[in-house]
């Protein structure tokens, strides 16, 4: 958004010229900013969204799995911060509303098979794309992407163990409904960083873009 480049501009402005940077270190401040504040706009519509579904939890869990993956893992983003908040907010918010509704449901056995799946695909795409980068922000060293690639593969090992010690000792309803809604939310970002994934923030961008049209008429 032009506001949110626009504020961290000023930000970064006015800290340059009270602490004395140099252009290069205003340039820095300035980028952090606009992470910040991107972060914190993205991340306040997604959750004022699930609170008022009255799915907050769920769209958390859904949220903090996605993200704890991503920053290792890499995969396709959507062209502008509103683009991928309002993308985001719609895939999270029906990630979660499918594990409120039915992840009380399903048994401990489906639940350790749909685990079980998860960690097999995961494996298999991290092997294949991790870490999935893009034209703006490429991964060149091959120490690095060795690095962010074994990381995934913790993370995955680490989020499995977890994952299992709820399903067999967690025995609540809602338990199992977080656990389906971390494994809708690590086979969302998996997907995210195979070319499907790419082509799919593509389509969805057309999408958005053509429901806004149809809305300006």
């Amino acid at each position: 958004m032009a506001e949110v480049r626009d504020a961290a501009a000023g930000v970064a402005r006015y800290l340059g010229k009270e602490l004395q940077l140099d252009v290069k270190d205003t340039d820095t401040v300035r980028f952090g900013v606009e992470i910040f504040l991107d972060f914190f706009i993205s991340f306040g519509f997604i959750f004022g969204v699930a609170w008022g579904l009255g799915i907050l939890p769920y769209v958390l869990t859904v949220w903090l799995t996605i993200n704890g993956l991503r920053i290792i893992s890499g995969g396709a983003h959507a062209s502008s911060l509103f683009r991928c908040t309002m993308i985001g907010t719609v895939i999270l918010s029906c990630i979660g509303e499918l594990s409120f509704r039915f992840g009380p449901l399903i048994s401990q056995e489906l639940l350790l098979s749909l685990l079980a799946f998860s960690v097999v695909v995961s494996v298999y795409a991290v092997y294949k794309w991790a870490p999935a980068d893009t034209p703006a922000k490429p991964v060149v060293s091959a120490v690095k992407r060795a690095r962010f690639r074994r990381l995934s593969y913790i993370f995955i090992a680490a989020w499995a163990v977890v994952m299992s010690g709820l399903i067999f000792w967690g025995e609540s309803p809602m338990i199992f409904a977080l656990v389906v809604a971390s494994i809708g939310g690590v086979l969302r970002q998996i997907f995210s960083i195979t070319p499907a994934g790419y082509r799919f923030i593509v389509v969805m961008e057309r999408l958005f873009d053509s429901a806004v049209f149809f809305l300006k008429q």
